[in-house]
């Protein structure tokens, strides 16, 4: 597979050469369609004139890599090649390394070739085109976009090597590689071309390998049911995926190299069928199998298998999710099943995992949100959801930054500006843009992030959207105050305040409050320092008080003082947390917080309590929020449960 990394060429020197040479050819245009290409080909040198006959294999035009192969040239003389056809008008310059051909030159050239000249380039063709279509199926993994794209562009091309495959003795090489292509243009929307692959692969399955069970055989029956699915038509493909797990049990794992593997990836074939057959029940013993399975090859260093084994982990907790409530996903099943086509139920599965990941979010299990985003950034690169990929890669720098993966959390900023830049979405591509201004911060490079505030606060500025303008001017204000530039961040603080002021609680104006206190106790204003706290602890008492869910870093610690006094174990509890305090080098966020719920479980109901300098605004108003509970929890009857509060 060496000879792909050529297909990972250097793209914006031929696009800006490129495009150079077609505008000083844009002029020079010939009446006659013979004379025009004529004089064209007239403009090339001897050699470039010898190398031009290859062209009449090519259908619409060529990938610069392909080229190479065909012609047998180095990287230097494919380029020079190239860039010399857009100079002579020939051929243009489109995306990823390709040329599209001037439409009159290919049947001009088929012409005027000799058949063992074609002969000898076709079979180059042949070969360089397969190893073009094994690098494109690699990139939906590692690059989705660069993979649709340029599948899109050599489509002409894909089209011919389908039809040229049949007539190859390999049937073994010719079904791999339909199946390929099978898969590179399920999603697509390119029917008839879709349809041809799936032609090529049966029939040359079915030839080449009849009454031979093979790896071979047990891709043509799993693309069978990936296809049924596609449609639909969830019978038959439950009926397939029983026989063809079937059939493979009954060759056994040593039919064939991987024999146990595919045995193992029948299992979970048929595990997801029965899944999306709201059948849970039924699954989840069959997913034990199957993990157990997978475990076995994997104690073998089967890299695949290891893979294998995470992905069924992850479905026998979708499954026993759905055994405990299947009133909760019913309605989700219901939408995957009616869905007319494969992409949009992984849609529906990648934003199941982003919703899963929002939850652990909430618990505060951030390797388990990571997990989530991982496994729908994986399904939406193949899916070339771009504006989708760009929000989970945002997400997921928002978990590795919680994680203090700084270096990581930069990274996956990175990769969502990236494609925001590319999505023209200003106030996303401002998003990301603030956030990695946090990361930067969080990393103590505060100059850079300064920065990359401030490019956002330009975009939502001009954008005029003051929401997130308040956000932005917040975070700048917090970094200038650190970097002792009090005056600019007042500025930004009180412009902050006026751009929130419309949006209530959506605005969290608290943390704006929270760091204009910072500032006034950098300035040794203690009163207006005590002032912007407690406009900051009323703020979020008022959207606590409106229903909004605990969003303090110690939300877990007042949930369990809840339970425990509603469950009449508090003293247990206090004893607990005696201990705690004892052991001492608690974290800060926890250091104040904790002696306060000790005076609380001992009697102390005074909300004095609350008002401690040392306390966060929202730890003292959560403290506040449960003084208020208390009465309600210790009533008789039918008070209300701690998670209602």
């Amino acid at each position: 597979m060496a000879a792909q990394k050529g297909f990972n060429v250097n793209t914006e020197n031929l696009a800006a050469i490129s495009a150079e040479l077609h505008q000083a050819h844009s002029s020079d245009i010939e009446s006659s369609l013979s004379d025009r290409l004529e004089s064209s080909l007239g403009h090339l040198s001897e050699q470039h004139c010898q190398w031009v006959k290859a062209l009449a294999v090519f259908q619409g035009g060529f990938h610069s890599e392909v080229l190479r192969i065909v012609l047998e040239l180095d990287d230097d003389n494919a380029e020079r090649f190239a860039l010399a056809l857009v100079q002579v008008g020939l051929a243009e310059y489109q995306n990823h390394a390709f040329f599209s051909l001037d439409p009159a030159l290919i049947p001009y050239l088929k012409a005027r070739i000799s058949a063992g000249d074609y002969d000898g380039f076709q079979q180059r063709w042949l070969a360089a085109m397969q190893t073009l279509v094994d690098f494109l199926y690699e990139q939906t993994v590692d690059d989705a976009q660069l993979s649709a794209e340029l599948t899109l562009l050599e489509l002409p091309n894909i089209l011919a090597l389908l039809t040229a495959l049949p007539q190859q003795s390999d049937f073994e090489q010719t079904a791999a590689i339909a199946s390929l292509i099978e898969q590179l243009l399920a999603d697509l929307q390119q029917p008839e071309a879709l349809a041809l692959a799936v032609k090529v692969r049966k029939q040359a399955s079915e030839t080449g390998t009849k009454n031979i069970w093979s790896h071979r055989q047990f891709e043509n029956k799993r693309l069978d049911i990936e296809q049924l699915l596609q449609e639909g038509d969830l019978s038959g493909a439950y009926q397939q995926a029983e026989a063809l797990l079937k059939q493979a049990l009954q060759a056994g794992s040593t039919a064939y190299r991987d024999a146990s593997y595919d045995i193992e990836t029948a299992h979970s074939m048929l595990d997801g069928v029965l899944s999306i057959r709201k059948l849970a029940g039924d699954a989840l013993a069959s997913l034990q199998q199957t993990k157990q399975g997978f475990q076995s090859l994997d104690k073998d260093d089967n890299k695949s298998a290891a893979g294998m084994v995470m992905a069924t982990s992850t479905e026998q907790g979708d499954s026993l999710t759905a055994s405990r409530s299947l009133d909760e996903v019913a309605e989700l099943n219901q939408q995957y099943i009616k869905l007319p086509d494969k992409s949009n139920a992984k849609r529906d599965i990648a934003a199941d995992k982003m919703q899963l990941a929002a939850e652990h979010l909430q618990q505060n299990d951030y390797k388990a949100a990571l997990a989530a985003f991982v496994e729908a950034k994986d399904i939406l690169s193949q899916l070339n959801e771009q504006h989708a990929l760009a929000a989970v890669w945002h997400q997921t720098g928002m978990v590795y930054r919680k994680l203090q993966e700084f270096e990581l959390a930069e990274q996956a900023y990175q990769q969502a500006l990236t494609i925001k830049s590319t999505l023209d979405n200003q106030l996303e591509e401002a998003s990301s843009l603030n956030e990695l201004g946090n990361v930067y911060a969080d990393r103590g490079k505060l100059e850079q992030a300064v920065q990359l505030y401030r490019q956002a606060e330009d975009i939502v500025t001009q954008l005029g959207n003051k929401l997130h303008e308040g956000f932005v001017r917040s975070n700048l204000a917090n970094t200038l105050i650190r970097l002792q530039r009090y005056a600019e961040a007042r500025n930004e603080l009180q412009q902050a305040l006026e751009c929130k002021r419309a949006f209530g609680h959506q605005a969290q104006p608290w943390k704006t409050w929270a760091i204009l206190r910072r500032l006034e106790q950098a300035g040794n204003n203690t009163a207006a320092a005590h002032e912007a706290k407690q406009r900051a602890i009323q703020s979020y008492l008022a959207y606590r008080h409106d229903g909004g869910v605990n969003i303090n870093e110690n939300r877990q610690l007042y949930q369990t003082v809840l339970q425990a006094i509603y469950e009449n174990n508090s003293e247990r509890l206090l004893k607990d947390l005696r201990e705690i305090e004892g052991l001492g080098g608690l974290p800060r966020h926890l250091k104040s917080v904790i002696p306060k719920i000790i005076d609380i479980l001992k009697g102390g109901l005074n909300p004095i309590l609350a008002d401690d300098p040392e306390l966060a605004y929202d730890d003292a108003a959560e403290l506040l929020l449960l003084l208020e509970a208390l009465p309600k929890l210790q009533k008789q009857g039918n008070y209300p449960r701690p998670d209602q509060f």
